[in-house]
């Protein structure tokens, strides 16, 4: 209850073209360093509307999701200038406009808890125009926004401190603003430029109401909270292409600011005493961060064989600069002493190999370091109960200055095989190991430093190691290199699994990785008609069952058994009829067996009911089941 959640819906799935999963440590880039692999949106263009042929498009987009009771309203507009005499010449300007606007509630589920009720809506504007001032030089720019607003009542867990749950009211507001320039030029170190600038204001601030009872007295709480983040950021990415090296570069300048401000509002029922607490949860941090990165594919000859081999190399530099520390953490004087100002640094190295042994047959192998630097958070803290348990004794959660960057190094080696032309096969293998784990660690009693906090102390520490491995396997048949009549059918079968250790390297305890999620099994087929005026497909998916083990890392010495989450299996349906060449029509049921299920990741922690009398374990159980047969209905009108 004193979490005082903060959401993460910054962006509309609606203004999106793609979202693709890079798997693994990845170090090249002009993206955020990331330990197990990164997420790339791709946001919607003019061209993915217009071409040669089309100058205007309009489209109109209405969709209703039973499961949350959502709808959406989408309207989509694109438009170029007249092509030049010649065809293949790209448009001297285009244009787009998207717009949504979704409402909806909280998800239903088959548990047999009510889930806490969620009154939501959101709306989003993508903005873009194109200017191809030559035809190898193009100027972009970019306008996107994104607002939700949510009435949330929390009433699980509810408790003798908070006799009526807790009623909060959300709202997440983005502003981002970008300018792209691209330019293809026959220069010594150049083939392709691309310069970006950007700003983002984001900003996610949340008010709580309760009823608050301590030591039998009762309150009135009005929190107001937030985290407000704003990104100022210049990129530079260019390519060469020289022989047989293949060179990527690049640079990045990003300065940041970041709070976390929090103000309490409480009324004394019996007096009528208003008792208000001005503070921050996390320091105010000014951040600038410079990265640089290189790599080259090289390619070669190896035994008549075509081969390559492509290392890489990237630098980060970033300096923190704390503020206005006066007003961090009140309750507890000697916090704010030890934030200071910081620069660290660190370099990453990778190197991958290629081969292609034959026209249906290659492989590869790669190693990276990557490197997570410690947030603003993990240094500066997030927490204290100072407000309401009053200035003398109390418990806080605080940060640690002292923290270092968690780093990983990955091997990863893999095949691709086409052994007939109607058969892809992919398999791979992985192995990572990760060191200086962060999390949080429960502190013993320091009445030298932090006299106050008498009720409990947590800060984050470097306190474990770890390793994972598993394997992938992927294949996808093409029926129409058999039975022509079949064009447009298409089967995929996938497979994956892994496991990991852990081991504290405070109290020496291994045990197995309770994060790494079970074996996963999926097979789907699917139908395209050629003329593409309708489609159909399934997918099952099976998800093996697993009991989480006990966390050496993170458990805070807690060794009770945990919810063996169970196996299951899913079977989703799609389908598409374009009922005129303007009208289409999408339709999805997924679970069609309504099956009752959980899903490991947000389930592993919980404890198992030690008997059938364990009400309180049974209703968190059940609390988080996962949503029954739901269906997808969407209509869309385009010219």
């Amino acid at each position: 209850m004193n979490a005082f959640a903060v959401g993460r819906e910054y962006f509309d799935p609606e203004m999106m073209q793609e979202v693709s999963i890079a798997t693994g440590a990845q170090t090249a880039g002009n993206g955020a360093a990331g330990l197990g692999g990164k997420v790339r949106f791709s946001s919607k263009s003019p061209q993915d509307f217009l071409s040669a042929d089309r100058s205007t498009y309009a489209a109109y987009k209405f969709a209703h999701d039973a499961g949350n009771a959502s709808r959406l309203h989408s309207a989509t507009g694109a438009w170029q200038s007249a092509n030049s005499s010649n065809s293949s010449a790209p448009s001297a300007l285009q244009s787009m406009l998207v717009v949504a606007k979704r409402d909806g509630a909280q998800t239903k589920t088959l548990g047999a808890v009510a889930p806490n009720p969620d009154d939501w809506r959101s709306q989003s504007v993508l903005a873009k125009l194109n200017w191809t001032i030559q035809k190898n030089r193009r100027l972009a720019f970019t306008i996107d926004h994104f607002e939700h607003d949510s009435q949330r009542a929390f009433s699980s867990r509810i408790s003798p401190t908070y006799p009526q749950g807790v009623q909060q009211f959300a709202n997440t507001d983005r502003q981002r603003f970008s300018v792209d320039y691209d330019h293809s030029l026959d220069a010594s170190w150049i083939d392709h430029l691309s310069l970006r600038a950007y700003v983002q204001d984001a900003a996610q601030k949340d008010r709580s109401l309760a009823h608050y009872v301590l030591s039998g007295k009762a309150n009135y709480r009005t929190i107001e909270t937030a985290y407000l983040n704003k990104l100022k950021g210049l990129s530079l990415d260019a390519e060469k292409n020289v022989d047989r090296h293949a060179l990527n570069y690049g640079l990045k300048f990003e300065s940041s600011s970041s709070q976390r401000p929090w103000r309490e509002d409480r009324l004394v029922i019996a007096t009528g005493e208003h008792q208000i607490t001005n503070k921050n949860r996390m320091a105010d941090m000014d951040g600038k961060t410079i990265a640089a990165y290189v790599n080259d594919q090289i390619g070669f000859d190896l035994l008549g064989q075509r081969a390559s081999v492509t290392p890489g190399l990237r630098f980060e530099q970033r300096k923190l600069n704390p503020k206005n520390l006066k007003t961090y953490i009140i309750g507890v004087p000697a916090a704010a002493k030890e934030i200071q100002a910081e620069t660290s640094h660190f370099i990453t190295p990778s190197v991958r190999f290629d081969v292609q042994h034959t026209p249906s047959l290659s492989s590869f192998a790669a190693f990276s370091r990557n490197t997570r630097p410690v947030s603003a958070a993990e240094k500066t803290g997030t927490y204290d109960s100072f407000s309401y348990t009053g200035t003398g004794q109390g418990y806080a959660i605080l940060g640690n200055p002292k923290l270092k960057n968690e780093t990983s190094q990955a091997i990863e080696l893999g095949l691709n095989a086409q052994p007939h032309p109607a058969l892809e096969l992919q398999v791979s293998g992985f192995y990572n190991r990760y060191q200086d784990f962060i999390e949080y660690v429960i502190q013993a009693p320091d009445s030298v430093n932090y006299p106050t906090i008498s009720y409990g102390l947590y800060r984050p520490e470097n306190i474990g190691k770890a390793a994972t491995w598993g394997a992938e396997f992927a294949a996808q048949l093409h029926f129409a290199h058999w039975l022509p009549e079949w064009r447009g059918t298409t089967a995929n079968v996938a497979w994956g699994a892994a496991n990991g250790t852990a081991e504290n390297s405070k109290t020496g305890q291994r045990d197995f990785l309770p994060s790494v999620t079970p074996m996963k099994a999926s097979a789907g087929l699917r139908y395209d008609a050629p003329s593409k005026h309708f489609g159909a497909g399934f997918n099952l998916v099976y998800v093996d069952g697993k009991q989480a083990p006990v966390d050496v890392v993170s458990g805070g010495g807690v060794t009770a058994a945990r919810f063996a989450v169970p196996a299951y299996h899913l079977l989703d349906v799609s389908a598409y009829w374009r009922v005129y060449k303007n009208i289409k029509l999408n339709l999805a049921v997924f679970n069609l067996s309504n099956q009752k299920y959980w899903d490991y990741a947000s389930s592993r922690k919980l404890a198992a009911m030690k008997d059938a009398k364990d009400l309180a374990a049974a209703t968190e159980i059940e609390r988080q089941v996962m949503p029954g047969r739901s269906v997808v209905l969407s209509a869309e009108l385009s010219f």
